[in-house]
C-alpha cells in the first residue's frame, strides 16, 4: 500500500516514518546482525572510556505506531551526566 505520495523516491527525512529499523520475519533486514553488533561495540567502548553516567531528565521519544502497537521510534533527546 503507497502511503507516501512518493514511495520510490529516496528522502531520509521523509515523515511520518513508518518501519521497523531491521523488519521481522521474511523482510529481515540482512545486515541486521552486523548492525547489532556494531551497536553493541559503540555502546562496550563508550562505556569503557566513560564508565560511569546517569540519566539528568527524562528521555524526549518521538513515538511510531506499527500495527496498531505503539513503540518508541528515536531518541530526540537523551540527556546524561558524566560523573567524575
Amino acid at each position: 500500500m503507497n502511503t507516501t505520495g512518493s514511495p520510490r523516491r529516496i528522502d531520509l527525512s521523509r515523515r511520518p516514518n513508518h518501519h521497523l529499523a531491521f523488519g521481522n520475519g521474511p523482510h529481515t533486514c540482512i545486515g541486521a546482525h552486523l548492525g547489532k553488533l556494531e551497536a553493541r561495540a559503540f555502546v562496550e567502548e563508550l562505556l569503557r572510556v566513560v564508565p560511569d553516567f546517569r540519566p539528568d531528565g527524562d528521555p524526549e521519544l518521538e513515538w511510531n505506531s506499527i500495527d496498531g502497537r505503539r513503540i518508541p521510534g528515536e531518541f530526540l533527546s537523551l540527556p546524561l551526566v558524566v560523573v567524575t
